[in-house]
Formats: C-alpha cells, structure tokens, sequence
C-alpha cells in the first residue's frame, strides 16, 4: 500500500532549480535532472551488462534527489564538506515521510549498494551533459572548471562501482571507453530539418 499516493510533494520537483551558484543559458530544475539519470542509469545498467532489478534501479534513480525538495539544490563542495548525510537524513525524515510517504523513503534509505553506485555514475554523466550543453551554447568560461570537478568525480564515481560490483575489467574498461566516446568528448546532436518534400 502507498502512504501518499499522488502527494502534491511530487510537482515540487518541477520547480526546484538546481546550480545555484552557477551561471547559466537556462535553469535546469530537479524534474528534468531526476529523469535524465534515470534515462542514464538504465542505458548504463545495459552497457555492463548488470543483471539486478532494473525496475527498483528505476525507482531510485527518479526519487534519488527528493531530499531536494525540502533543502533546496546545495552547491556540491558545501554539501560534500560540511553536510553529515546520516544527520541531515535523521533530521528530515519525519518531514520527508509526512510528504512523500514511509514506504518511499524506506526505498530511499534501504536501497541496494550496486543501485546506489550505478545512479551516483548516471548522476555525473547526465550533471557532465548538462555542463556540455551550456558550454556549446556560449557558457564555456563559467562551465569550464565546474566541468573539469564533474569529469574527476565521474572517474572516481566510476571506480567505486568497478569496486561494488567487482565484474571483469574487460566489462568495465569496455563501458568506460563508450561512456568516455559519447558522453565525454562531446554532446553535440546534429539539428532536426523538418522539410516537406516538394
């Protein structure tokens, strides 16, 4: 049984901005970034061949940030230097599960380590698309550094899950090399010309 169904908390999502110290061509808000690494994650999930449950891989990768609908989108090196996560998560509880519901937040709080990894990964590819994107739009000075952190904590987010996981480096190296081809070394799609033909 769901505690709250259709909880309101749900749309919040769709406003929460996220990069606030960061200046931006456009906002991007928390809705748009749970779905992309959602998208990420599944893609991922096929590259290594990972054989888990894809369908709680699902629901964690598009619930993973909600806590963000109460604190708001904190700046990265802030959240990872001064924010003790195990507190902050006590702290909220109570509000989180008057919001979203205990079953949802146990599916938070109880969520396998692999499916943890997998969607830290699709975090940092589909953070490191959002900053391509900005870059080729114009933004390339202020996205530049924040790039060069989110390419390093990619890499270090990459080897964790080679650690959890513990499957063959040729699985791994393999992956790597295709997430490294068509996430890393450029977002560029070629545009859409929607012609009639005379």
């Amino acid at each position: 049984m769901v505690d709250r169904p259709f909880s309101q908390a749900w749309r919040d999502m769709a406003y929460v901005p996220r990069w606030a110290i960061l200046r931006r061509t456009r906002q991007q808000f928390l809705a748009e970034h749970s779905y992309f690494v959602s998208v990420y994650a599944m893609q991922l999930a096929k590259l290594i061949h990972w054989d888990g449950d894809t369908g709680e891989l699902l629901s964690y990768a598009l619930i993973h940030d909600i806590d963000e609908t109460v604190t708001g989108d904190i700046p990265g090196p802030i959240k990872r230097a001064a924010f003790n996560k195990n507190v902050a998560e006590k702290a909220m509880a109570p509000v989180m599960n008057d919001r979203f519901g205990e079953d949802i937040m146990k599916d938070i709080f109880f969520v396998p380590m692999d499916i943890k990894a997998i969607v830290s990964v699709a975090d940092s590819i589909e953070e490191i698309c959002f900053l391509m994107e900005e870059s080729l739009m114009g933004n390339k000075e202020w996205t530049k550094p924040v790039l060069r952190e989110s390419t390093e904590r990619l890499m270090s987010r990459w080897s964790n899950l080679h650690n959890i996981l513990g499957y063959s480096d040729v699985i791994m190296d393999n992956a790597w090399a295709f997430i490294v081809k068509s996430v890393l070394s450029g977002q560029l799609s070629e545009p859409i010309l929607m012609k009639d033909k005379l």
